[in-house]
């Protein structure tokens, strides 16, 4: 089954928050998009743009120096260093910060909290923003297609520059891991590409040696069935947050903690779970199933 995030991939992500009010970026050409080349004149012009792609990509190279860092927790993330400084806190936060040229504070924390769950952290962290500009989502946990997570996403705006601050957090192996964004946008789109790249990649890199399986939503897995005029109602929660509900059609869902989307990201319930029950809501509107 495809696993479609239901928010935005971790780059993307990013990207719009490092350019967000720095001005709306133009689409690019597709790079296959190319004039073609005359019989006539191939050889010179092929010959040119052979030479001129050699010195690009050797460029490309020299502007990147790989770095690697390989938490004790079990976590491993890969980084240029030509543009990215690393800082071990000591305390179970590893900060990246971008060198490069930038408007404002650009930074990556990630850290490990023992003893507590994704929302209370969170709840901790974003204690001080205001509360009616967070933007509350769920998604998969970056370098995963399995493990669970909550987002926030607290902007404000200062001298015709957006500063963002983005939380990630997940249950992981016994606590929690937390990834603190912080990005300022770019009015120039060029500088904000290279703020965005740089700080994504330190992201997508990440991989784990042992990403336990989360217990937090061990209750909501299983299968529901009840009855409906005209239907019977059933919801199937897989562990990896996928799963299959079926009325008189069956449709792939992906679930979060309080709602259920098709695959496609289209909205379909809000649901809650007391015991073995699952209420699925619509509304006025209650269907109650039980687990099989």
């Amino acid at each position: 089954m495809k696993k479609k995030l239901l928010v935005m991939m971790t780059t993307f992500a990013l990207a719009m928050a490092v350019t967000a009010c720095g001005g709306k970026k133009e689409e690019e050409k597709a790079t296959t998009e190319k004039e073609t080349i005359t019989e006539s004149d191939s050889d010179v012009e092929t010959g040119s743009e052979s030479e001129t792609e050699s010195e690009d990509t050797t460029n490309s190279a020299a502007d990147n120096k790989p770095g690697e860092f390989k938490s004790d927790k079990g976590w491993s993330v890969t980084y240029n260093e030509d543009v990215i400084s690393v800082t071990d806190q000591g305390d179970g936060s590893v900060q990246f910060t971008y060198t490069g040229e930038a408007s404002g504070p650009n930074m990556i924390t990630i850290s490990y909290i023992e003893d507590k769950l994704p929302e209370e952290v969170l709840y901790e962290y974003t204690a001080e923003w205001a509360d009616e500009d967070v933007i509350r989502n769920e998604n998969y946990m970056p370098g995963t297609t399995d493990k669970w997570s909550y987002w926030r996403t607290y902007t404000t705006e200062a001298n015709d520059l957006a500063y963002t601050d983005m939380a990630i957090a997940g249950e992981y192996n016994g606590g929690v891991l937390l990834f603190q964004i912080a990005s300022c946008s770019e009015l120039d789109e060029e500088k904000g590409m290279a703020v965005s790249d740089a700080m994504a990649s330190v992201i997508d890199s990440i991989t784990y040696d042992n990403y336990e399986a989360q217990t937090m939503f061990d209750y909501y897995v299983g299968t529901y069935k009840g009855e409906a005029e005209d239907a019977n109602p059933e919801v199937t929660l897989n562990e990896d947050h996928t799963g299959v509900l079926t009325m008189q059609d069956s449709v792939d869902i992906i679930w979060e903690s309080t709602s259920i989307y098709s695959v496609d990201g289209t909205f379909l319930y809000d649901f809650t779970i007391e015991g073995d029950s699952l209420y699925l809501m619509d509304g006025d509107y209650t269907i109650e199933l039980t687990r099989n």
